[in-house]
Protein backbone atom coordinates (compact mmCIF):
# COMPACT_ATOMS: atom_id res chain seq x y z
CA UNK A 1 0.00 0.00 0.00
CA UNK A 2 2.56 2.29 0.79
CA UNK A 3 4.67 1.84 -2.40
CA UNK A 4 0.90 2.62 -4.25
CA UNK A 5 0.98 5.49 -2.82
CA UNK A 6 3.72 7.10 -3.29
CA UNK A 7 3.81 5.86 -7.00
CA UNK A 8 0.30 7.71 -7.09
CA UNK A 9 1.15 11.03 -5.08
CA UNK A 10 4.89 11.58 -5.65
CA UNK A 11 7.01 11.24 -2.32
CA UNK A 12 10.36 12.69 -0.91
CA UNK A 13 9.17 16.41 -1.96
CA UNK A 14 10.04 15.15 -5.51
CA UNK A 15 7.51 16.49 -8.02
CA UNK A 16 5.25 13.72 -9.47
CA UNK A 17 5.00 13.33 -13.00
CA UNK A 18 1.88 11.01 -13.51
CA UNK A 19 0.68 12.49 -16.42
CA UNK A 20 3.87 11.92 -17.94
CA UNK A 21 3.65 11.56 -21.59
CA UNK A 22 -0.23 12.02 -21.33
CA UNK A 23 -2.21 14.41 -23.96
CA UNK A 24 -4.93 16.90 -21.78
CA UNK A 25 -7.27 19.03 -23.29
CA UNK A 26 -8.47 22.08 -20.84
CA UNK A 27 -11.71 24.33 -21.99
CA UNK A 28 -11.95 27.81 -20.22
CA UNK A 29 -8.31 27.56 -19.83
CA UNK A 30 -7.22 30.97 -20.01
CA UNK A 31 -7.59 32.05 -15.99
CA UNK A 32 -8.77 30.63 -12.98
CA UNK A 33 -9.25 27.03 -12.35
CA UNK A 34 -8.64 26.49 -16.01
CA UNK A 35 -5.46 28.04 -16.35
CA UNK A 36 -4.36 26.72 -12.73
CA UNK A 37 -5.26 22.42 -13.78
CA UNK A 38 -3.67 23.48 -17.26
CA UNK A 39 -0.42 24.52 -15.55
CA UNK A 40 -0.79 21.73 -12.91
CA UNK A 41 -0.89 19.15 -15.52
CA UNK A 42 2.15 20.78 -17.42
CA UNK A 43 3.85 20.51 -14.01
CA UNK A 44 3.21 16.82 -14.04
CA UNK A 45 4.46 16.18 -17.67
CA UNK A 46 1.25 16.32 -19.75
CA UNK A 47 0.81 17.70 -23.37
CA UNK A 48 -1.67 20.73 -22.59
CA UNK A 49 -4.24 21.87 -25.15
CA UNK A 50 -6.13 24.59 -23.75
CA UNK A 51 -8.89 26.26 -25.42
CA UNK A 52 -10.52 29.78 -24.76
CA UNK A 53 -12.62 32.33 -26.40
CA UNK A 54 -10.88 34.58 -24.93
CA UNK A 55 -7.58 34.95 -28.01
CA UNK A 56 -4.98 37.22 -25.79
CA UNK A 57 -5.59 36.13 -22.44
CA UNK A 58 -5.30 32.39 -24.47
CA UNK A 59 -2.06 33.33 -25.14
CA UNK A 60 -0.90 34.49 -22.25
CA UNK A 61 -2.33 31.53 -20.84
CA UNK A 62 0.21 29.54 -23.31
CA UNK A 63 2.69 31.06 -22.35
CA UNK A 64 2.56 30.09 -18.58
CA UNK A 65 1.89 26.66 -19.40
CA UNK A 66 4.98 26.50 -21.20
CA UNK A 67 7.35 27.97 -18.81
CA UNK A 68 5.86 25.06 -16.58
CA UNK A 69 7.62 22.80 -18.56
CA UNK A 70 4.77 21.38 -20.53
CA UNK A 71 4.20 20.84 -24.53
CA UNK A 72 0.64 22.97 -24.94
CA UNK A 73 -1.16 24.36 -27.79
CA UNK A 74 -3.69 27.02 -27.29
CA UNK A 75 -6.85 27.19 -29.64
CA UNK A 76 -9.50 29.87 -29.85
CA UNK A 77 -12.96 28.55 -29.53
CA UNK A 78 -16.21 29.18 -28.53
CA UNK A 79 -17.39 25.74 -27.04
CA UNK A 80 -20.63 26.53 -27.72
CA UNK A 81 -20.49 26.41 -31.26
CA UNK A 82 -20.77 22.82 -32.67
CA UNK A 83 -18.11 23.90 -35.87
CA UNK A 84 -15.83 25.67 -33.56
CA UNK A 85 -15.47 22.65 -31.55
CA UNK A 86 -15.17 19.84 -33.93
CA UNK A 87 -12.51 22.23 -35.20
CA UNK A 88 -10.72 22.57 -32.04
CA UNK A 89 -10.94 18.87 -31.95
CA UNK A 90 -8.97 18.00 -35.35
CA UNK A 91 -6.29 20.32 -34.27
CA UNK A 92 -5.99 18.50 -30.97
CA UNK A 93 -6.15 15.41 -33.03
CA UNK A 94 -3.69 16.65 -35.43
CA UNK A 95 -1.08 18.01 -33.50
CA UNK A 96 -1.19 14.88 -30.47
CA UNK A 97 -2.57 12.35 -32.27
CA UNK A 98 -4.87 10.73 -29.31
CA UNK A 99 -6.65 12.32 -25.85
CA UNK A 100 -5.98 10.77 -22.58
CA UNK A 101 -7.62 13.21 -20.16
CA UNK A 102 -10.06 16.27 -20.61
CA UNK A 103 -11.47 18.80 -18.33
CA UNK A 104 -14.74 20.71 -19.49
CA UNK A 105 -14.03 23.98 -17.12
CA UNK A 106 -15.86 26.85 -20.05
CA UNK A 107 -17.92 28.67 -18.65
CA UNK A 108 -20.50 32.26 -17.36
CA UNK A 109 -22.28 34.20 -15.00
CA UNK A 110 -25.22 35.68 -14.42
CA UNK A 111 -26.40 38.86 -12.68
CA UNK A 112 -28.73 37.91 -9.80
CA UNK A 113 -32.07 37.96 -11.33
CA UNK A 114 -35.22 36.36 -10.36
CA UNK A 115 -35.99 33.60 -12.82
CA UNK A 116 -39.20 35.03 -14.09
CA UNK A 117 -37.24 38.12 -15.29
CA UNK A 118 -34.80 36.51 -17.10
CA UNK A 119 -33.99 37.10 -20.59
CA UNK A 120 -34.12 34.42 -22.93
CA UNK A 121 -31.03 35.72 -24.37
CA UNK A 122 -29.33 35.36 -20.97
CA UNK A 123 -30.86 32.19 -20.44
CA UNK A 124 -29.59 31.00 -24.11
CA UNK A 125 -26.33 32.52 -23.39
CA UNK A 126 -25.35 30.62 -20.28
CA UNK A 127 -27.08 27.49 -21.06
CA UNK A 128 -25.37 27.51 -24.47
CA UNK A 129 -21.93 27.63 -22.96
CA UNK A 130 -22.04 25.92 -19.60
CA UNK A 131 -24.46 22.78 -20.51
CA UNK A 132 -24.62 22.77 -24.35
CA UNK A 133 -21.03 23.63 -24.57
CA UNK A 134 -19.69 20.75 -22.13
CA UNK A 135 -21.52 18.28 -24.26
CA UNK A 136 -20.57 19.18 -27.09
CA UNK A 137 -16.78 18.79 -26.20
CA UNK A 138 -17.32 15.77 -24.37
CA UNK A 139 -18.72 14.37 -27.68
CA UNK A 140 -15.69 15.01 -28.75
CA UNK A 141 -13.61 14.15 -26.70
CA UNK A 142 -15.51 10.36 -26.05
CA UNK A 143 -14.46 9.92 -29.52
CA UNK A 144 -11.24 10.29 -29.36
CA UNK A 145 -10.93 8.22 -26.23
CA UNK A 146 -12.54 5.24 -27.39
CA UNK A 147 -9.61 3.61 -28.54
CA UNK A 148 -7.57 3.74 -25.96
CA UNK A 149 -9.51 5.27 -22.57
CA UNK A 150 -9.36 7.95 -20.42
CA UNK A 151 -10.73 10.43 -17.89
CA UNK A 152 -13.16 13.34 -17.99
CA UNK A 153 -13.82 15.96 -15.64
CA UNK A 154 -16.61 18.53 -15.41
CA UNK A 155 -16.64 21.80 -13.73
CA UNK A 156 -19.98 22.15 -12.19
CA UNK A 157 -20.49 24.12 -9.35
CA UNK A 158 -22.50 23.94 -5.76
CA UNK A 159 -25.25 25.21 -7.39
CA UNK A 160 -25.14 22.05 -9.40
CA UNK A 161 -27.02 20.27 -7.10
CA UNK A 162 -28.73 23.01 -4.56
CA UNK A 163 -30.87 26.19 -5.12
CA UNK A 164 -28.88 28.79 -6.34
CA UNK A 165 -31.55 31.50 -5.84
CA UNK A 166 -31.46 34.63 -8.68
CA UNK A 167 -29.15 32.51 -10.41
CA UNK A 168 -31.81 30.34 -11.98
CA UNK A 169 -29.61 30.07 -15.84
CA UNK A 170 -26.63 29.83 -14.14
CA UNK A 171 -27.79 26.75 -11.37
CA UNK A 172 -29.69 25.19 -14.04
CA UNK A 173 -26.85 24.83 -16.25
CA UNK A 174 -24.59 23.16 -13.67
CA UNK A 175 -27.56 21.42 -12.64
CA UNK A 176 -27.31 19.50 -16.08
CA UNK A 177 -24.07 19.21 -16.08
CA UNK A 178 -24.33 16.62 -13.16
CA UNK A 179 -26.63 15.06 -15.04
CA UNK A 180 -24.69 14.67 -18.05
CA UNK A 181 -21.80 13.25 -16.19
CA UNK A 182 -23.65 11.08 -14.39
CA UNK A 183 -25.45 9.88 -17.46
CA UNK A 184 -22.39 9.61 -19.88
CA UNK A 185 -20.19 8.05 -17.24
CA UNK A 186 -22.63 4.89 -17.32
CA UNK A 187 -22.56 5.08 -21.29
CA UNK A 188 -18.81 4.67 -21.24
CA UNK A 189 -17.61 3.21 -18.09
CA UNK A 190 -17.28 -0.71 -20.32
CA UNK A 191 -15.25 1.68 -22.47
CA UNK A 192 -12.71 2.13 -20.05
CA UNK A 193 -13.73 5.74 -19.70
CA UNK A 194 -14.08 7.56 -16.48
CA UNK A 195 -16.48 10.67 -16.43
CA UNK A 196 -16.82 12.77 -12.79
CA UNK A 197 -17.64 16.28 -12.15
CA UNK A 198 -16.20 18.49 -9.44
CA UNK A 199 -18.91 21.45 -7.87
CA UNK A 200 -16.68 24.11 -6.24
CA UNK A 201 -17.60 27.18 -4.23
CA UNK A 202 -16.79 30.08 -3.49
CA UNK A 203 -13.11 30.19 -5.63
CA UNK A 204 -11.01 33.09 -5.90
CA UNK A 205 -11.42 34.16 -9.56
CA UNK A 206 -12.07 37.09 -11.91
CA UNK A 207 -16.07 36.05 -11.44
CA UNK A 208 -15.84 36.74 -7.41
CA UNK A 209 -14.23 39.28 -7.45
CA UNK A 210 -16.96 41.42 -6.36
CA UNK A 211 -17.83 38.95 -3.49
CA UNK A 212 -17.72 40.82 -0.32
CA UNK A 213 -14.87 39.35 2.08
CA UNK A 214 -17.34 39.78 5.48
CA UNK A 215 -19.95 38.25 3.65
CA UNK A 216 -17.20 35.42 2.75
CA UNK A 217 -16.19 34.45 6.11
CA UNK A 218 -19.79 34.63 7.51
CA UNK A 219 -21.04 32.35 4.48
CA UNK A 220 -18.26 29.84 4.54
CA UNK A 221 -17.16 27.64 7.67
CA UNK A 222 -13.45 27.79 6.46
CA UNK A 223 -13.78 31.35 6.12
CA UNK A 224 -11.42 32.18 3.32
CA UNK A 225 -11.49 31.83 -0.22
CA UNK A 226 -10.81 28.55 -2.33
CA UNK A 227 -7.80 28.80 -4.39
CA UNK A 228 -8.17 27.85 -7.90
CA UNK A 229 -5.18 25.39 -7.40
CA UNK A 230 -6.91 23.36 -4.89
CA UNK A 231 -10.06 22.52 -7.69
CA UNK A 232 -7.26 21.66 -9.77
CA UNK A 233 -5.47 19.39 -7.36
CA UNK A 234 -8.90 17.39 -7.14
CA UNK A 235 -9.36 17.26 -10.91
CA UNK A 236 -6.43 15.85 -11.24
CA UNK A 237 -6.69 13.16 -8.62
CA UNK A 238 -10.11 12.50 -10.76
CA UNK A 239 -7.83 12.15 -13.97
CA UNK A 240 -5.21 10.15 -12.55
CA UNK A 241 -5.07 5.97 -11.79
CA UNK A 242 -5.64 6.45 -8.02
CA UNK A 243 -9.55 7.38 -9.13
CA UNK A 244 -9.80 4.56 -11.14
CA UNK A 245 -13.03 3.04 -9.28
CA UNK A 246 -14.11 6.74 -8.97
CA UNK A 247 -16.89 6.79 -11.62
CA UNK A 248 -19.94 9.09 -12.11
CA UNK A 249 -19.44 11.40 -8.65
CA UNK A 250 -19.76 14.87 -8.37
CA UNK A 251 -16.94 15.98 -5.89
CA UNK A 252 -17.80 19.29 -3.88
CA UNK A 253 -15.29 21.76 -2.75
CA UNK A 254 -16.39 24.17 -1.04
CA UNK A 255 -15.01 24.88 2.35
CA UNK A 256 -18.27 23.56 3.94
CA UNK A 257 -20.70 25.72 2.51
CA UNK A 258 -23.31 23.16 1.64
CA UNK A 259 -23.00 21.41 5.17
CA UNK A 260 -25.11 24.36 6.10
CA UNK A 261 -29.01 24.98 6.20
CA UNK A 262 -28.73 28.38 5.86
Amino acid sequence: MKDFLKKTFGGGGTPDRRFEGKVVVVTGASAGIGLATAVAFANEGAKVALISRRDIEGNKALEKVQSAGGEAMFIKADVSDPQQVQNAFANIRGRFGRLDAAVNNAGVQQEPIPMGQLEESVFDQVMGINAKGTWLCMREELAMMLKNGGAIVNVSSIWGFQPGANFGAYATSKHAVIGMTRTASLDYVEKNIRINAVCPGFVRTDMTKGVDETWLKRRIPMQRWIEPEEVAETIMFLCSDAAASIIGQAIVIDGGVTLRSW
